[in-house]
């Protein structure tokens, strides 16, 4: 592919295309123009010239080149540079030089480089289709004498002016716009004069609806007509402290419809949550310092313990290594190194409990 063809698409959306190491082809804006001698009347169009001083290579031409050929811009540089080699040669050799639809470059009697741009085409985009036309001159020594031409005469009537009445506003709309706004002031009286909203007492949502009916403000303990019981056989009776579990009388309700004989209820936790608050869980044999792999949390010890047992069922050294903020924590495990936890926490969160976590003891 030449070079000489490509400056011709490139000068279509650009007003300057560098040859490196050659010159630049400048286009400048040319408007529309009319030939008294040819009779003929030229559009607007892109005046082309040539610049040998601007050399600079800008990449526009060779990057042009590459995208065209589809080959890197490296060997598109070379390819370029040899037919620059080429177009010197044949200037230095007086030989004219055509650039495609661009004009045509040669040396003169006195080796000075020259340019004549083509007028057969026009690279102005906004010109595009537009053809010179002919303009023929008007003669102005020839004066033509137009007669009148007389019509019968026709008597003009005048149009009746036409007053413009003033219309009054449409009645119906005021009427309208009142009975939309009636019922929003009846509203706003309402609460100014039934509700508290306005006054600043006590006030519900409920009363925001006038049709609703209204929560009372004190409560009224209800009266019931459940009798109350009064029998020495229900006497309440204190309870040892020393036993864990108590039985109670079944009422009228048979052993045929529970099933059981006898109904027991526990009085008490089998330890006491207070104590074990202040007192240090033991770590059950781990060491007391390293990074421990947290898989619960328990109010009651019972619980934590549960999850012990099943841990150790399951091969693990887990054991609860304290109380903090009212619950017993339980440690899967524990290592004396971060990253070491770190990484078996990974395992625990991926395969067996997400909300496991680490604490340093």
């Amino acid at each position: 592919m030449q070079i000489t063809g490509l400056i011709w698409d490139l000068l279509m959306e650009h007003n300057c295309v560098i040859i490196p190491e050659f010159g630049a082809f400048v286009g400048n804006y040319k408007p529309a123009e009319i030939n008294k001698l040819k009779q003929r009347i030229y559009p607007p169009s892109k005046q082309i010239g040539f610049n040998k001083n601007l050399i600079n290579n800008d990449g526009l031409l060779i990057n042009s080149y590459a995208v065209k050929t589809n080959i890197s811009f490296s060997e598109a540089e070379i390819l370029v540079s040899k037919q620059i080699q080429v177009i010197t040669s044949n200037l230095n050799q007086n030989k004219v030089v055509e650039f495609y639809r661009v004009g045509n470059l040669f040396k003169d009697t006195l080796n000075v480089l020259r340019f004549e741009p083509t007028k057969d085409f026009n690279l102005l985009k906004e010109s595009f289709g537009l053809e010179s036309v002919y303009a023929i001159p008007v003669d102005k020594t020839k004066v033509i004498k137009i007669e009148p031409i007389l019509s019968p005469a026709v008597s003009i009537v005048p149009e009746p002016i036409l007053k413009e009445v003033e219309r009054k506003p449409n009645q119906w709309k005021k009427i309208a716009a009142a009975a939309i706004m009636l019922p929003f002031i009846f509203y706003a009286l309402y609460l100014s004069t039934q509700t508290n909203l306005v006054k600043g007492g006590k006030f519900h949502y409920s009363e925001l609806n006038p049709f609703g009916s209204k929560i009372c403000e004190v409560y009224a303990p209800r009266k019931s007509s459940v009798p109350l019981i009064d029998s020495e056989n229900n006497k309440l009776t204190l309870v040892d402290e020393s036993k864990e579990y108590i039985s109670f009388d079944l009422g009228n309700e048979s052993e045929s419809e529970l099933g059981l004989k006898t109904k027991w209820v526990r009085i008490k936790p089998k330890y006491n949550i207070a104590a074990a608050a202040t007192t240090k869980v033991k770590s059950s044999g781990l060491p007391a310092k390293g990074y421990h792999i947290v898989v619960g949390c328990f109010s009651i010890k019972a619980n934590a313990e549960n999850l012990v047992l099943n841990l150790e069922k399951q091969g693990f050294n887990a054991s609860i290594i304290d109380y903090w903020n009212g619950l017993f924590r339980v440690s899967k495990s524990v290592y004396s190194g971060k990253q070491e936890a770190i990484n078996e926490l990974n395992a625990v969160r991926d395969n067996q409990n997400p909300g496991a976590w680490i604490v340093r003891k």
